[in-house]
């Protein structure tokens, strides 16, 4: 299978894997490909769940940042524009909800 590229402690990680499906499924039918290409899977499956957990935490980072340049514009236009003194209408006006408590829904 070779999916991943392979360093000392990915191969020690799939080889645990290995160990350990061996183990539980006491299935002497598996052939040790069949049993190393799901234990590369596992492998292959946990890095993507921990990359995914990294996209959202930067997500999140992504969006508090862009939710206070957001309200920095909206307060900035409420100082310098007398027509534009509710920074929470301009916001609603411009389809920003960066007033909200919480924007991640």
């Amino acid at each position: 299978m070779a999916l991943l590229k392979m360093n000392d402690k990915v191969k020690q990680r799939i080889d645990d894997f290995h160990y350990h499906l061996r183990e539980q499924t006491k299935r002497g039918d598996l052939s040790e490909e069949v049993i190393r290409n799901y234990a590369e899977a596992y492998y292959a499956i946990d890095i993507l769940q921990l990359e995914m957990q990294d996209a959202q935490r930067t997500n999140e980072t992504l969006r508090a940042e862009r939710d206070d340049a957001r309200r920095e514009v909206c307060m900035n236009e409420a100082k310098h524009f007398p027509t534009m003194a509710d920074p929470h209408r301009d916001a609603e006006r411009r389809g920003w909800d960066c007033f909200k408590e919480n924007t991640n829904d």
